[in-house]
Parts: structure tokens; C-alpha cells; sequence
């Protein structure tokens, strides 16, 4: 009585219902479901979404502006921008994730078929499936249905392709000067003596070496070690200038006494920043053919010694080094592309979930649950189902084109898997393993990585943070540059949300298929969107909503994740006089194996609670209808049909001799026995 007064309080008039059996007009008021409202919250924040973007993009250019096509957010050290960019990523796959999830209703919607269109199928012995998604009922459906649903599929993929690249992380990287010179170029600071190079040197250069001279005050001290762990990453943010302090070159002591410079250049980021390390050393590691490419964790093999006391560079031994700190900012940049490509199609789909939702409040509107399908095969009999009361999802293509004369129940209790069609278990399984594949093979790579990098096992203590040592993936960082990392970087994101809907899918057929075995033990009413008298409305998550909160967070999760683990990073190198060089940026594929590692956990997760969910056994006998409109229209052939029996409280069973139906309680006599023919 509650439940009722509730539902009074936002009656609405709908849609005019059968005529009852004294012949006077059904129309009546009839409130308004909860499974409408929800249709309208999903609506309204897929709109918000949209608005969101929107609002987000034109505040983000008129407060920071552009400069070719990108924004900069927020700029500063490069943890503080690491914690804002992995929270800010929290609200983008959220967003997403509520996307995905209520476009994947209208998506129900628009391919669950209406009752016209399952006659049409039946006549034809073709059944189609109601409240699911999949390929069968696009021949059989509308084309203007047809048609939303597969633009409303494909609106979803550049979203999830570019979501998570809609904003990412710009990485200063400096160039720096470096200088083999002897011990007395660090001890004349007053500047007593000349600079003298044993190489050609232009004189700015010598004015410069000069002016480091005078401020090596303010320079840090590194052991060999220290500088070769310094300088290994090809992407410098922390250092600049270095000076490689070797032994004075043997000669007379007034040479001894003097400033030099053995040796000097740039390093520029990229690739080869620091293959100056390896300079004058013959060894297998360093020939021309091979790059210098030093780690903190293989320098003693690449540069052929034993200890790196024993460190030489250009025939000089290295005693220490002086290091410039210099720690460049970064920033949280946006690409304006990449945004507008997220308005457009999130426009796209807000203008198919209205139209489906318009379209969902016509009469002849599609049945998106069994629920609903039993309802309409209760009101007007389906003739080309008769004498098929045993028929399930598995067998009733077999059962339509050899009819016998009964079928024999044998009171075997399936399993929850068995509700729904067997390439969508195929599709499912065959995609986990291969995004479990993927996500050994990727941490594989990275180990794999670390070692030819000389990267040790600090390697994976990183969750989302930029892998300077990584190898840019496209030369320039235009916003098409971008456009093919975020695409390079985002694959597993549009794998899992289909992998989602697919698995989504999964659930919503097993778990209506427990829910119609109850009608074996006991008096329920059906569950429809527009529930009347004492009906059960549908699950507004498609799901009890244990599951579908459940399934949501899970899918949250792992694209965050997954988010940590592949992303986008824009690398903006200076020159060694401290200019920006946007001309030389390039982007990037950062990585982190330890968040791979935290999604495989996560997608295990799904994977054991998907498997626990289809290997149980139904709780009942009754025939596995699932979400299979022949099997369901099969299961509803009462021996007394009458309008109202829709509303009536309903039970699966013996119903006449021979016969089996879901039909009025109390014309359920007992239940089928096994070994025994039904018809």
C-alpha cells in the first residue's frame, strides 16, 4: 500500500491500455514508472555531460588561452601536477562510465524488437531477443531503430578512444651543456686564470664556460655514480649544465695550473641526450652501430668497467661532477581537438537517447524485458508457439522445425549461463583472454624495457607516472600527433567498453532468468516498464541494483586504471640556453606497470564474480526462456486466457493435462513431472 501511494503522488496519464472484458475504454491513470524516471535521470546526465564539456572548454580558453590548439590547465612541480592530472582522470572515467551506461540503455531500447516485429519473426521461425543487445533483431527491426541504435554504438567509440587523452601531462625537458675539464677549472673561481680548451671552441662558448665558472657555487657535487644516475634519462627535468671533472693532463705545472676544457658539447632531449657518457669507450656495447643507451642499473656493462671510479671520457678519468639543479615545471595541457571531437559525439548521443526515449512512449513500443514480452503474449496469444511448452533459449530452433507430439520434461535444473546465447559467452571469453594477454604481454614489454634501459626494479613504483627513459612514439606533438598517440594509447579503453556491454549483457540475461524461475515456487507478478496494479517494475539498473552499482564501480575502476597505466604524455624540450623549442616537442606513451598489474587484479575481479553468476544452477526446472522471444511466447499459453490475467499474480506449471504454461495461480494444478510428454 506504500509502494501504491508513492506511486500516486507523480500519476500521470499514459498511453490507453486493452479494453476490459465488460468492453468499456482501459484508458485510464496510470503513474509514472520508476524505470521512466530513470530513463529521464540518464538523459539528464548525459546532458550534463554534454553541458560539462562544453562549459569546461570555453572557461579553459577564456582563462588560459591556446597555443596551437592546446591549453594549459594548471602548471607546476611535477608530483603536485601528477596527483591533479590521476584525480582529474577519477571524474573523466567516471563521466565516461555513467556515459557508457546509460547510452547502453537507450541502446536496449532501440533493439529490443516490438510485438509486430516478433509476429513478423515468429511467422518465419526466427526468434528475436527482447531487453539485450546484440545483432540478430537488426534485420528484423525498424530502420530508423536499427539506425539509432548502431549510431549510438559507434558515438560511443571516439569518446572512449579520446576521453582519457582529452587532458594530459606536458613535460619539460632540458637541454644542457656538458664539459670534460680538469680539477682546476673547479678551484679557480676568482678567475685568476684563462680558460684554455684543448679542443675548437668559439669564444661565446668560452664566455659561457666562464660565467659557469663563477657560479659553481651554487652547483652540486655528484660522485660518478650520482652523475651517471642523474644524467641516464633522456628526458632531463631535474639538471642542466654538468661538468665532468677529470684528472689534469700530464705536463709541465704551470699547464697543470691553468682552466681547461678537454672536452664539451650539448645534449639535446631525446634519444641520444646522453650518449656523451660513452665517449672514447671501445667496447661491444658502444659501437657505432648500437646506441649508447645507459641506465642506473646497466652503465658499469655499457661503459665497459668494472666500478665507475673507473669511469673515463675521452681518455680521462673522471673524478666527479658538478651538476646545475635545475627542475622544470610541468603542466596539465588540454587538447582543443580532442575536446570538441568529445562534445560532438556526446551530442550525438544525447540526441538518439531522446529520440529513442520519444519514440519508447509510442504504442506500439518495443518489449525490453521477458516481463514485458510475457505481458503482451498474455494479452493476445502467439498461434505459431502453440504446442511448445517445453521449449528454451537452447533448443527452439530444433523444437519449431520437428514438432512432435509432446516433449518430455526432464527436470534437469540448469545452469544461469545457459539463458543466454553461446556466442556472447564466446565473445566474452575470447575477449578476456585476450585483454589478459594484453596485459602480460605489456607488463613483459616493460621488464623487458627496464633491462635493455638499465632501469632497476624502481621502475615499478611508479602508479601513473611518465617513464622519461621511454622512446617517443610519434615525432611532434601537433594536435594530429596527438590525435594518433591518444588513439595508440586508448585501444584498451574502447576494448573494455565493449567487453562491458557485452558482459553487461551477460548479466542482465541470467539475472532475469533467476528471476523468471521464481514463477516455478511461488505467486508473482510480472515485471514490466509500466507497471500496473500489482506488477513489479523493471530494475532501473537493468539489474538488481546490487549488480549494477557493483558492475558500474568495477568499470570505473578499471578505466581509471587503465588510465594510469597507458597514457598520453606531451614532452616540451628547451635548448641548452633555456628556450622553449615547441618545434621539437614530441608526444609520448607514458606507462606504469604497476597500475597494468592493479587492472589485471581488477579485471580478475570481474571475471570471478561473471563466472560465479553463470555457473549457478537456476532454482527451478522450468524451462531456460532467458531473453529468447520464442521460448517466452512458448511458455505463455494458459488454458484460460483472459485480459486481466496480465495484472493478475502469475505461476509457471501444469495448468491442464499434457500442458504446461505460465497462466493465473490458481489455475497452476501442480508441477510437471519428470519422464512425462508436455505439450
Amino acid at each position: 500500500m506504500r509502494r501504491m501511494r508513492k506511486r500516486e503522488a507523480v500519476s500521470a496519464t499514459v498511453a490507453t491500455g486493452p479494453d476490459d472484458e465488460d468492453g468499456q475504454s482501459a484508458s485510464q491513470t496510470r503513474p509514472i514508472s520508476s524505470y521512466r524516471v530513470s530513463l529521464v535521470a540518464r538523459i539528464i546526465a548525459i546532458a550534463i555531460i554534454f553541458l560539462f564539456n562544453i562549459i569546461w572548454l570555453v572557461r579553459a580558453k577564456v582563462q588560459h588561452g591556446t597555443t596551437q590548439g592546446f591549453g594549459t590547465v594548471d602548471r607546476g612541480a611535477c608530483d603536485t601536477i601528477e596527483n591533479l592530472n590521476s584525480r582529474m582522470h577519477v571524474v573523466i572515467n567516471v563521466l565516461s562510465t555513467v556515459l557508457l551506461a546509460s547510452t547502453t540503455t537507450f541502446m536496449i531500447l532501440a533493439y529490443s524488437p516490438t510485438r509486430s516485429e516478433i509476429d513478423t519473426a515468429h511467422r518465419k521461425q526466427q526468434h528475436l531477443t527482447v531487453g539485450s543487445i546484440g545483432v540478430r533483431n537488426l534485420s528484423h527491426i525498424s530502420g530508423k531503430r536499427a539506425a539509432i541504435y548502431i549510431i549510438l554504438l559507434l558515438a560511443l567509440a571516439p569518446v572512449h578512444l579520446f576521453a582519457n587523452s582529452a587532458i594530459f601531462t606536458a613535460m619539460s625537458a632540458n637541454g644542457y651543456r656538458w664539459a670534460v675539464v680538469n680539477e682546476q677549472f673547479t678551484l679557480d673561481r676568482q678567475e685568476r686564470q684563462s680558460i684554455k680548451s684543448l679542443i675548437s671552441i668559439s669564444q661565446e662558448e668560452l664566455r659561457i664556460f666562464e660565467k659557469v665558472r663563477s657560479s659553481l657555487d651554487t652547483y652540486s657535487t655528484l660522485s660518478n655514480q650520482e652523475c651517471v644516475d642523474a644524467y641516464s634519462n633522456i628526458y632531463q627535468n631535474k639538471h642542466r649544465t654538468l661538468l665532468i671533472v677529470a684528472g689534469n693532463s700530464p705536463g709541465p705545472s704551470s699547464t697543470r695550473e691553468d682552466s681547461q676544457i678537454f672536452n664539451n658539447g650539448t645534449a639535446y632531449p631525446g634519444k641520444a641526450a646522453n650518449s656523451w657518457m660513452c665517449g672514447g669507450q671501445q667496447n661491444e656495447s658502444t659501437t657505432p652501430d648500437h646506441d649508447c643507451i645507459i641506465g642506473s642499473n646497466n652503465a658499469l656493462a655499457v661503459l665497459g668497467i668494472n666500478d665507475f671510479q673507473d669511469w673515463k671520457i675521452f681518455g680521462k678519468t673522471v673524478l666527479f661532477c658538478l651538476s646545475e639543479a635545475q627542475e622544470t615545471p610541468c603542466s596539465i595541457q588540454y587538447s582543443g581537438v580532442i575536446v570538441a571531437l568529445l562534445i560532438v559525439f556526446t551530442f550525438v548521443v544525447l540526441a538518439g537517447t531522446v529520440h529513442t526515449f520519444v519514440t519508447f512512449k509510442s504504442k506500439d513500443r518495443s518489449l525490453i524485458a521477458p516481463g514485458e514480452a510475457a505481458e503482451s503474449f498474455l494479452r493476445e496469444e502467439d498461434i505459431t508457439t502453440r504446442g511448445m511448452c517445453l521449449s528454451n533459449t537452447m533448443n527452439i530452433q530444433q523444437v519449431w522445425k520437428s514438432r512432435s507430439s509432446g516433449k518430455m520434461f526432464k527436470g534437469i535444473q540448469y545452469r544461469v549461463w545457459r539463458s543466454t546465447e553461446r556466442y556472447e559467452w564466446l565473445c566474452f571469453g575470447i575477449g578476456s583472454v585476450v585483454a589478459l594477454s594484453f596485459g602480460l604481454a605489456f607488463i613483459a614489454a616493460t621488464v623487458i624495457l627496464a633491462r635493455n634501459s638499465g632501469r632497476g626494479f624502481d621502475f615499478f613504483s611508479s602508479f601513473g607516472m611518465f617513464t622519461s627513459d621511454l622512446r617517443p612514439v610519434i615525432k611532434g606533438a601537433s594536435q594530429r600527433d596527438i590525435l594518433a598517440v591518444a588513439a595508440i594509447a586508448n585501444v584498451p579503453h574502447l576494448f573494455l567498453s565493449w567487453l562491458w556491454i557485452i558482459n553487461q549483457d551477460l548479466f542482465i540475461s541470467a539475472l532475469h532468468a533467476i528471476d523468471w524461475a521464481l514463477f516455478t515456487h511461488e505467486e508473482r507478478h510480472l515485471r514490466v516498464s509500466d507497471p500496473e496494479g500489482e506488477q513489479q517494475g523493471l530494475w532501473i539498473f537493468n539489474m538488481p541494483w546490487q549488480y549494477g552499482v557493483l558492475l558500474f564501480l568495477l568499470q570505473a575502476l578499471l578505466h581509471f586504471i587503465v588510465s594510469q597505466a597507458i597514457f598520453v604524455v606531451r614532452i616540451e624540450p628547451y635548448d641548452e640556453n633555456g628556450n622553449l623549442d615547441l618545434e621539437h616537442a614530441v608526444s609520448n606513451v607514458g606507462t606504469s606497470p604497476v597500475a597494468m598489474m592493479c587492472a589485471l587484479i581488477a579485471f580478475a575481479v570481474l571475471l570471478v564474480l561473471s563466472a560465479w553468476v553463470g555457473s549457478r544452477r537456476i532454482n527451478s526446472s522450468a524451462p531456460v526462456v532467458g531473453m529468447c522471444s520464442a521460448a517466452i511466447s512458448a511458455a505463455c499459453h494458459p488454458s484460460h486466457l483472459h485480459p486481466s490475467i496480465v495484472r493478475e499474480p502469475l505461476k509457471w506449471g501444469v495448468d491442464r493435462e499434457g500442458h504446461c504454461s505460465l497462466a493465473s495461480s490458481a489455475s497452476v494444478t501442480s508441477y510437471p513431472i519428470p519422464g512425462h510428454l508436455y505439450t
